[in-house]
């Protein structure tokens, strides 16, 4: 195997378990019993970092990079994917696609559920729980396709000759054209199904965002809702890191897609840059997250028991 492979999957596991083991601490802090958040705020966060979880850990070990040549995009796996049996590798694939475009898919929920609690407080929380998910459930879009398998072994044998793997190392590699007349054309896929809701998830997130935000600056400072005011704010700045993060993430590979596209795709040099820039990414992307859970959740946390007590002793002498 060549250099840039084992490049690829040593950085991408590490990364990989990084983001794994930042967001499983995060998710720990969430079901400490004593975190002083709101149940929907909660489950948000919950459902958000279990995701980040799934992408670090199911990236780590698929190591994926992208290839473009003749008009074709191959996605080329390597680490411990192409080891597992058909079935399972296949399993694998549909998670990990189900996952990132959940990235903007889920995007809306959080930014909804602040919204229905500043805004319109005397609903239930199912209530505002089914609204705000509903919403990302109607956007879920993924369409996945398994080509013929003369096409697949086509493909995987190129794959192989760009990146200097022999034939008993295994690789799986899926690839779609980017001709719109052709049969296995990824381009209907991309234009009318993941940018629409891409566009439409983002809308409705700005859109929330900004009543939010003048929510918050016309909510009453009174003494029973500074600390409400205080717990909403950290949760509106966490909600606009986790829901932004993702336009400046994944602007490199929608870059690189388009310009395999309509750029110089089949240059080495095109192949090389590009070929392992998502999953790093999605990994960076994912421990970043992370971080931002963590700094919120730290915040929530009430002082430990023992400073509590020192604390009280040390009123009661005072009195």
């Amino acid at each position: 195997m060549s250099f840039w492979p084992v490049l690829c999957i040593a950085v991408v596991a590490i990364e990989g378990f990084i983001g794994f083991a930042i967001n499983v601490l995060a998710l720990i802090y969430l079901f400490d019993g004593r975190l002083q958040t709101k149940a929907t705020y909660k489950l948000s966060l919950v459902v958000s970092t279990m995701q980040f979880i799934g992408l670090s850990a199911i990236s780590g070990f698929a190591t994926m990079c992208h290839l473009f040549h003749n008009q074709i995009m191959f996605l080329v796996y390597f680490g411990l994917l192409p080891i597992l049996p058909q079935i399972a590798s296949d399993v694998a694939l549909v998670t990990l696609v189900l996952l990132v475009f959940g990235i903007w898919e889920m995007a809306p929920a959080p930014c909804i559920l602040q919204y229905l609690a500043l805004c319109k407080p005397h609903f239930s929380t199912p209530k505002r729980l089914l609204m705000a998910y509903s919403v990302c459930i109607v956007l879920h879009y993924c369409s996945l396709f398994f080509t013929d398998v003369e096409y697949r072994a086509e493909c995987a044998e190129i794959g192989r000759h760009v990146f200097n793997v022999s034939d008993d190392e295994g690789v799986e590699v899926h690839c779609a054209s980017l001709r719109f007349e052709d049969k296995h054309s990824v381009m209907p896929i991309a234009l009318f199904g993941v940018l629409p809701s891409y566009t439409i998830g983002y809308f409705i997130f700005g859109i929330c965002c900004f009543k939010i935000y003048r929510a918050l600056n016309v909510y009453k400072m009174d003494t029973k809702s500074l600390k409400t005011q205080q717990l909403q704010k950290r949760f509106f700045k966490t909600l606009l890191l986790q829901g932004l993060l993702p336009l400046l993430v994944l602007s490199l590979p929608v870059g690189v897609f388009f310009a395999g596209v309509f750029g110089p795709c089949q240059q080495y040099k095109f192949v090389r840059f590009s070929f392992h820039s998502k999953p790093s990414i999605l990994i960076i992307f994912t421990t970043i997250q992370g971080l931002v859970s963590l700094s919120f959740l730290r915040k929530l946390k009430p002082p430990s028991t023992v400073q509590s007590l020192s604390s009280r002793n040390t009123d009661s002498r005072a009195h």
